[in-house]
């Protein structure tokens, strides 16, 4: 296999990369780093000098027994921990053993796709201790593997350190194996969908971004990258893979294919809020709920809370159309759209936990590489370039390191930091880059500006 690495050359001993990135990439690492050090003894005080758990800030309780479906029985898998979301997907996946639909029956899952139940019917073969040992063995190394290789040439040493502090101590990483949520999965064929496009190997790119739509379903708002770069055919033959592959796994379902989507879609199309948890989301929406709280109290934000479907997804589709914008204008460097683009899979849900910051995992290396792909690059007044690379390192770390702390506002009203500053730079970078995408120009010489990459998918 041959490795394109672009321009870059082989690192020295001293340096992370070449050029402005590597000041860069050096300030985000040390930055993380001196956060993080500051959590961890916070977190520590907290639990040994106040007696207080911060799982349920980071993550959720450490004894947080699920609901189950069928009147199965609900086990601890180590300790007193259930990891909950792993243990519901399995149970919905051993219903599948039983000859019963998860979406049939008062246990209807609306929030696991028929290609994710059909594959934990396979985890759910054996025992769920087992089960849990190879879930959990293939999350870590399908996150971290294709990180490994997008970060070389760097030398072994400073990868390790690069995605220890940014990737395993990452408040999403952390959240994703306590919870066993499936989206660990899902982001790591994101990652590899990004590796097999560095390496131009498009149809393994689009079959890793296919399955990762057809696994989780809103991953399906990374296609603004492809349709951005004017690659229609390729977003349109993923989008259609996806549908195939959910359609194709209902056909071993129970109760055949049209008797299940019959009872899937409405459950799939309902909101389901519950009162008070946009106080605990990462989307942006949530910035209203928890601004109005912390200087208004809890009593105005209360109405705050649940407010119609159409306002959730109008927040989400106006970040999409911006950052859609911002990739077709090509005015504002990869470094920030890529990440920017990642981002959707935290706020384009109407609800979204500390899980759903582990694309900031993938956003980090983007952001410390420079480029992962060859794409026509813009040129950016020095000045302009640094505020919109500040503003992408402050987002990347708020949203990367985990935190206990929680503001308090009026009333007693308390809301956790990271999850009020993530939205909140987010959406700052966000108008920046809408910004300078109309400030900015390319330079043409009059010479084929076409990379690789375009020619290979047809621009």
């Amino acid at each position: 296999m041959r490795w394109h690495i672009g321009s870059l050359p082989m690192m020295g001993s001293d340096v992370l990369s070449d050029g402005e990135n590597t000041a860069w990439a050096e300030r985000l690492l040390a930055v993380a780093s001196a956060l993080l050090a500051i959590s961890i003894l916070y977190l520590w005080f907290r639990a040994f000098y106040f007696r207080a758990s911060p799982n349920s800030v980071i993550s959720f309780a450490g004894s947080d027994p699920p609901y189950l479906p069928g009147g199965q029985a609900r086990r601890a898998i180590l300790g007193v921990h259930y990891f909950g979301d792993f243990q519901i997907e399995y149970a919905y996946g051993h219903l599948l053993g039983t000859g019963r639909s998860p979406y049939i029956g008062s246990y209807i899952h609306d929030d696991q796709s028929p290609l994710s139940a059909l594959s934990f019917y396979v985890f759910s073969l054996v025992s769920i201790t087992r089960s849990a040992l190879v879930y959990f063995a293939l999350t870590v190394g399908g996150m971290l593997t294709p990180l490994w290789f997008l970060l070389r040439p760097w030398r072994t040493s400073q990868r390790i350190v690069f995605l220890s502090v940014l990737g395993i101590l990452s408040l999403g990483s952390i959240a994703t194996l306590d919870r066993g949520n499936d989206i660990g999965i899902t982001f790591s064929l994101i990652a590899f969908c990004c590796l097999a496009w560095k390496l131009q190997r498009w149809w393994l790119c689009g079959a890793m971004l296919a399955l990762a739509i057809a696994f989780k379903g809103y991953p399906a708002a990374l296609l603004i990258v492809p349709l951005g770069l004017r690659r229609y055919r390729f977003a349109i033959l993923v989008g259609a893979t996806a549908i195939v592959l959910n359609f194709s796994a209902l056909l071993f379902f129970p109760g055949g294919l049209f008797e299940n989507l019959k009872r899937l879609m409405p459950a799939l199309t309902s909101l389901n809020l519950h009162n008070g948890t946009e106080l605990l989301s990462w989307n942006i929406y949530s910035l209203v709920p928890k601004a109005v709280g912390l200087v208004a109290g809890a009593g105005v934000s209360s109405g705050l809370k649940q407010p119609d479907s159409k306002i959730l997804w109008a927040f989400s589709a106006l970040y999409l159309l911006g950052v859609w914008l911002i990739i077709a204008r090509r005015r504002v460097p990869q470094w920030c759209w890529g990440p920017l683009a990642l981002a959707s899979v935290q706020v384009v849900v109407p609800l979204s936990y500390s899980y759903s910051t582990i694309w900031s995992v993938l956003g980090c290396v983007w952001f410390a590489k420079g480029e992962l792909f060859k794409v026509a690059d813009p040129q950016m007044a020095h000045r302009r370039t640094a505020v919109l690379r500040a503003s992408v390192l402050l987002t990347l770390v708020v949203t990367t390191v985990p935190s206990a702390l929680e503001l308090v506002g009026v009333h007693g009203f308390e809301t956790p930091l990271t999850a009020f500053l993530s939205p909140l730079f987010l959406t700052c970078t966000f108008g920046i880059a809408v910004f300078d995408s109309f400030q900015g120009s390319l330079v043409s010489d009059g010479v084929d500006e076409r990379t690789p990459t375009d020619v290979a998918l047809g621009a």
